[in-house]
This record gives C-alpha cells, structure tokens and sequence, in this order.
C-alpha cells in the first residue's frame, strides 16, 4: 500500500509542480491521507485476524473455525490505535508534510506566465 501512495503522490505532486497548480498538490496531499485511512482499515483487519488465529492455535478444546472477529478482539486492535502506529505514522507523516510544503511553494511562487 505504501508503494502505491509514494507513486501516485509522487505523480500528482510532479505534475502539479510542472502545470503551477497549487490545487493539484492540494489533492496530492488529501491523497495522502486517503491512502493512510487505507492502509489503517488493512493493517487493523490484519492484526486482528492475527489475533484470531493465535485464539485458535492456543484453544485445547473443540475449534470454531468461524472467521468472525469477536468483540474481545475488536478492542485489542482498533483502527485509531492502527492509524497512529508506528509503521503508518512516520511514512504518512512525512509523505503529508512534504506534499503541504509543495502545496505552500507553488501557491507562494507561481509560475510566470
């Protein structure tokens, strides 16, 4: 997912920077955060599905072999908890403050025309 945010922030960000529209990189750094909302929705269903399956590698009893993520351990991992996490935080982070600096530079600096 990360991949796929660098490219296409990347393409947006260039192309508003050789076009002078500030507005594109505007929609470069919402992209951002679309991209950071997406990989937070899949990085939570994955560790709570990591948590399923330690529930059922470590049961002595019979196995319900349900796919259901119980409540238990919905709390465990959420998608607040995910989207601040380490592995998000840093990559996103950056990503957005470099796309407002873009944004900032091309609205300060227009090209002449």
């Amino acid at each position: 997912m990360k991949r796929y945010a660098l490219a296409a922030v990347a393409a947006v960000n260039s192309t508003a920077d050789a076009t002078g529209t500030w507005y594109l990189a505007a929609a470069g750094a919402l992209l951002v955060l679309v991209f950071w909302g997406m990989d937070a929705q899949y990085l939570t269903l994955e560790r709570q599905y990591r948590w399923l399956y330690d529930k059922v590698r470590e049961a002595t009893g019979p196995t319900d072999f349900s796919l259901g993520i119980s409540e238990e351990i919905g709390k465990q991992e959420h998608f607040s908890s995910t989207l601040f996490g380490w592995s998000a935080r840093w990559f996103y982070g950056a990503l957005l403050g470099i796309s407002v600096i873009i944004t900032l530079v091309i609205a300060a600096f227009p090209a002449p025309a």
